[in-house]
């Protein structure tokens, strides 16, 4: 109450005073007063003396508080009474009093009192009204009759009621606890950290701003919190609901089959020994069963679940995405609602079941079975015992093989999954079903195969081996050196650059070319398929049919096995293998190229195309066919075909190959490992190849060019102009018929140029060599010593012997020129 009106204070005499209409504090002294408050909620305070004491109008108040002793004061006395510490004093219209310091017994009236004992052990005794006790010392006793009105004790410490009071309120900020009776009480806490115990009844509970705490034990019990007025908790016998946004624990007690409900806050439920149902509302929850059976209801990603070991067979029903875990220890997970929301297991035998929603569905640990819904699903398989059940247009589901054993694992064909992926490090294989399936590898080395459908294979890391089979399949083996089984031209085989060295197997003709795949190789042992590489260096394998191989642009490296193959080569370094008795091979090269080692490698034919220059053959009997340019064709062992062209071709023989020149085709040379003639009028010129033996070289009708090597060879020039160049060896050569170019080389040589004009040509170190009879008259031969003379004349170098003409050259080199006199000699000379 607040006393704003007149403050009055009496004199040690006798005094008389009335207050005004206000709220009056009027205090008498020590002598015997008589005090009237008049109007107004008034304070009167009688202290000394024996008074005579009137509250007036309003709700007054008589206050004992300055009694130098216990009182004991009675409202409903209007005569004078004997207050003991307080005098004998006369008391009327006064609804409330207040006791002094010491064991004091208010008693009121019939109206609704107030009855504050003050700090000594009071006695707090009520009427018919609605009165309200004030107590502040365990020793206060309150006494209330039966049908005294609804009456409310204001506690400053823990208290319980008594008979007949109603309403409890703690006050203060002391962590005090309030227990109501039989009746419906209100108990009302402080600021503290309190617990309210309504007893039985339907009680209502408010806590105020501490962490409080509430035991319910009806159904019509209420508990009220304010929203964020500390941290509170209701323990329940009952089936209970927090409402509101206030109270954030509720646990059940005792051990019947129960519900907890929360609120909108992160509530903490937790049950009993029963089989309980917790609801955790809105909010992260923390969900805490016992021993019985229970039944979870999780609203959001937040809720926790705890279970204890053993604690029953339990169920969690989730509105949102929840994991079990090894903590919570229940068993079954049900998603409710239709939303796109997932399932995780425990390392329990978990038994998760998906709603209409497209959920992920993870088992964990142990052997669980998941069932999935209408949505499209997704099963995580972690362990070999993981059953997966699935309905006819259950939507596009799929299942993650995770941290699984090196293992093979196939679809089922009743299974209505669509789609399998490997996660993990397991060596794992596998297959697919009758549906249009997706299958994903890991980073291991993984084979998967798609059965009918048209199936997605991604084999992402490792060397996998990717098989379509029917339908028209698309194949992505990702990183690794990945093999992949076409089975139809309808099947697409994708590969990111430097995704590794990878290999296509096909039945049908196929190009790598817009691939990054680096081999293709037929997968059958029989058909005629054309292959082809593309820009980096392939391999190209073929089977026992008749192949067309061709490499592309790269080095590559192309196997024909059986059959009449053909391979396409146009990069030097490109390699074309054969197997022995694999039937007539033909090379087509874009660049030069050797046919290499027969028996080891039995390519037979070569067709040189483009800027292309050199072939080469191998030990068999090789066709090897030059371009229009300028060919260097070497036939090695055997009896080998070389055909040239327009250019001026170069022929390299050994036993008994064929040329074949066109008429007009450039000026063409055959180098010889043994004695030869041109026969061909086609073939120009002619040179012996060192081969330990003394060889022989012929010419034909064309002006020829003879070249001998480093041995005692016999070259004839035939019908034309024709130039013989001896080299190492003690060489012979008739010039013929024409004017002809005689060059002896080392060693001692017999140089005949034969009739019309012929030119001896002597180099340093010619050795002493013989010229057949000269005419510087009639054909007017010449022999050329410039190389000696430096253009110089020096007719003293020349000597006759005899019929012979010798010239000394010096350095042991010398020319005899037989049957010619000097002077005849000396016509002929080149100096």
């Amino acid at each position: 109450m607040l006393y704003t009106g007149m403050l009055y204070t009496g004199t040690p005499g006798d005094d008389t005073f009335a207050g005004t209409s206000d709220n009056d504090t009027l205090s008498g002294g020590s002598g015997h007063d008589r005090l009237d408050g008049n109007d107004g909620d008034d304070l009167i305070r009688g202290d000394g003396g024996n008074d005579t004491l009137s509250g007036g109008a309003g709700r007054d108040t008589v206050s004992y508080a300055s009694a130098g002793g216990s009182v004991i004061v009675s409202l409903a006395i209007v005569a004078a009474q004997n207050t003991y510490g307080g005098g004998t004093d006369v008391l009327s219209g006064f609804e409330d009093v207040i006791g002094s310091s010491y064991s004091d017994i208010l008693s009121g009236d019939a109206g609704g009192n107030w009855l504050d004992g003050g700090a000594g052990k009071d006695t707090l005794v009520g009427g018919l009204g609605d009165d309200s006790y004030v107590v502040d010392n365990a020793g206060d006793v309150v006494q209330e009759s039966g049908n005294g009105g609804v009456d409310v004790v204001f506690a400053a410490l823990s208290w319980a009621l008594g008979a007949n009071i109603e309403y409890l309120t703690l006050t203060g900020s002391g962590h005090i606890n309030a227990t109501g009776n039989g009746l419906n009480n209100l108990l009302t806490g402080n600021a503290g950290n309190n617990v309210l115990n309504g007893g039985i009844g339907h009680d209502l509970m408010a806590g105020g701003l501490g962490d409080d705490t509430y035991y319910v034990d009806s159904t019509g019990d209420n508990v009220v919190e304010a929203h964020h007025a500390g941290n509170d908790i209701i323990f329940s016998s009952v089936s209970y609901s927090l409402f509101g946004r206030a109270v954030e624990s509720l646990t059940l007690t005792g051990t019947g089959q129960l519900t907890a409900t929360g609120n909108s806050l992160s509530n903490t439920l937790t049950g009993n020994t029963g089989n309980n149902l917790l609801d955790g509302g809105g909010g992260a929850d923390t969900l805490a069963g016992g021993s019985g059976n229970d039944t979870y209801f999780v609203n959001t990603m937040g809720d926790v679940v705890v279970e204890i070991t053993g604690g029953g067979s339990d169920l969690v029903v989730a509105s949102a995405s929840y994991a079990l875990t090894d903590i919570a220890r229940v068993e079954a997970l049900t998603l409710g609602g239709t939303g796109h929301i997932d399932a995780t297991g425990n390392g329990q035998a978990n038994s998760l079941n998906g709603n209409d929603g497209n959920n992920r569905i993870d088992g964990g640990g142990g052997k669980d079975t998941m069932t999935g819904g209408l949505g499209d699903d997704t099963y995580v398989v972690n362990s070999v015992g993981d059953v997966v059940i699935e309905g006819v247009g259950g939507g596009y589901d799929s299942i993650i093989l995770q941290s699984l054993d090196s293992n093979v694992y196939s679809l089922a064909e009743t299974s209505k999954v669509e789609a399998v992926t490997i996660i993990g490090r397991g060596w794992i294989n596998l297959g697919g079903n009758s549906l249009d399936n997706t299958l994903t590898g890991n980073t291991q080395q993984n084979k998967l195969w798609g059965m009918d459908g048209n199936d997605s294979l991604v084999g992402l890391g490792g060397d996998d081996t990717l098989i379509g089979y029917a339908g028209n399949d698309t194949m992505l083996g990702g990183d690794g050196n990945d093999h992949y089984h076409l089975d139809s031209a309808g099947d697409v085989a994708v590969e990111l650059a430097g995704e590794g060295w990878d290999t296509i197997y096909v039945n049908f003709d196929f190009s790598l070319v817009g691939t990054n795949i680096e081999n293709v190789g037929a997968s059958t042992s029989y058909g005629d398929y054309n292959l082809t590489g593309n820009e980096v260096s392939n391999i190209l394998t073929g089977n026992y049919g008749h192949n067309l191989l061709d490499g592309g642009a790269g080095a590559d490296h192309m196997r024909g096995l059986d059959g009449n193959d053909t391979y396409i080569v146009d990069h030097a370094n490109e390699d074309c293998d054969e197997t022995e008795s694999s039937g007539i091979d033909l090379v087509i090269s874009s660049v030069d190229f050797d046919l290499g080692y027969g028996y080891d490698n039995p390519l037979d034919n070569l067709t040189l195309t483009g800027s292309a220059v050199k072939a080469t053959g191998n030990d068999l009997y090789n066709v090897l066919t030059g371009t229009s340019g300028n060919n260097l064709l070497t036939g090695v062992g055997g009896n080998d075909s070389l055909i040239g062209g327009e250019g001026n071709d170069t022929y390299v023989i050994s036993g008994h190959d064929v040329v074949v020149e066109m008429d007009n085709g450039g000026t063409d040379e055959i180098r010889a490992e043994m004695s030869y003639v041109l026969t061909d009028a086609t073939i120009e010129n002619l040179s012996l190849l060192d081969r330990a033996a003394a060889l022989d070289a012929t010419g034909n009708t064309n002006n020829n060019v003879l070249t001998g090597n480093s041995y005692a060879n016999q070259l004839r020039g035939g019908q034309g102009l024709d130039t013989l160049i001896g080299g190492g060896g003690n060489d012979s050569l008739v010039g013929g018929a024409g004017d002809d170019w005689l060059v002896g080389g080392d060693g001692h040589d017999t140089l005949y140029g034969g009739q019309d004009s012929d030119w001896y040509l002597f180099a340093v170190n010619s050795g002493e060599d013989v010229i057949d009879s000269v005419e510087g008259h009639t054909f007017h031969d010449r022999i050329d010593i410039s190389a000696y003379t430096g253009g110089v004349a020096n007719e003293g170098m020349l000597t006759q012997v005899g019929d012979n003409t010798i010239i000394d050259l010096g350095g042991g080199n010398s020319i005899t020129v037989t049957g010619t006199s000097v002077e005849n000699t000396l016509l002929c000379m080149v100096w």
